[in-house]
């Protein structure tokens, strides 16, 4: 049974030690909403919403100044991949930044979608066009899972990539592996796409953290048995370079 989200946002608010509360403005059959905190202590929402039988839009609002602002459209298409546990995300990069990814088909096959990104200086007044994050030329396969982090001159990304994972083989009943990239956004440009390791989880979510000039990157390789963890100082990431410590902690 599928709870909605007023429900699931109206338990929130009551766990929450703040007496002032108000509901998002969600739209009648929105879903996957994403909730940050910006760097001022606000919050910001992103979630998908049915625009028409065909068409959904990604759209975002703020809470500033004790409401929610009026929610935004940020990118509406036809083809989006709309999936409970790989849903698109909102960051805040300082001032008036704002970036945002999503997933987007690049097939009829269910599971071939790439990773799509927006930006916005003017804080969701306006948005770029949507550009691709992985760097294949858009070879057909899963794209997904990406993070958002701080870097010193930009955003850092890294997001489960199966380019290299091949159609199914019913004989081995295997498909390749998947990987994990990792590239920065600064200045308007992407940079060099970098192969952090070759063989990951094909559907565990990844999390990433700057934590002063350190890159700091989870990443599961098998959800029963083991995670890594890779940790770089910023100026090698942002050349493309592997990490400088790799750690892999088995469970």
């Amino acid at each position: 049974m599928r709870i909605s989200l007023t429900l699931i946002w109206g338990l929130l608010i009551i766990g929450c030690s703040s007496p002032k509360s108000d509901i998002p403005p969600f739209g009648e059959g929105s879903q996957y909403p994403h909730l940050i905190k910006s760097d001022n202590g606000e919050l910001i929402v992103s979630w998908f919403e049915p625009i028409n039988s065909t068409t959904f839009g990604l759209y975002w609002s703020e809470w500033n100044k004790d409401k929610w602002t009026r929610k935004s459209l940020i990118h509406a298409s036809i083809d989006f991949f709309v999936n409970w546990a790989d849903f698109p995300s909102i960051f805040h990069g300082g001032g008036d930044t704002l970036f945002v990814h999503w997933l987007q088909k690049s097939s009829q096959e269910t599971f071939d979608y790439n990773v799509m990104m927006a930006f916005s200086n003017n804080r969701g007044n306006s948005w770029s066009n949507p550009f691709m994050v992985n760097q294949d030329g858009g070879k057909k396969g899963e794209h997904g899972f990406l993070s958002f982090y701080k870097q010193k001159k930009g955003v850092g990304l890294t997001w489960l990539d199966g380019r290299h994972m091949g159609k199914y083989d019913i004989k081995t009943h295997t498909m390749g592996d998947m990987a994990v990239y990792q590239t920065s956004f600064i200045n308007g440009k992407l940079g060099k796409e970098t192969k952090l390791d070759s063989r990951v989880c094909e559907c565990c979510p990844t999390s990433a953290i700057q934590v002063n000039n350190v890159s700091i990157i989870a990443i599961v390789i098998d959800p029963i048995q083991k995670f890594e963890i890779l940790i770089s100082f910023e100026t090698q990431m942002e050349l493309g370079k592997k990490p400088s410590l790799f750690l892999k902690i088995t469970g």
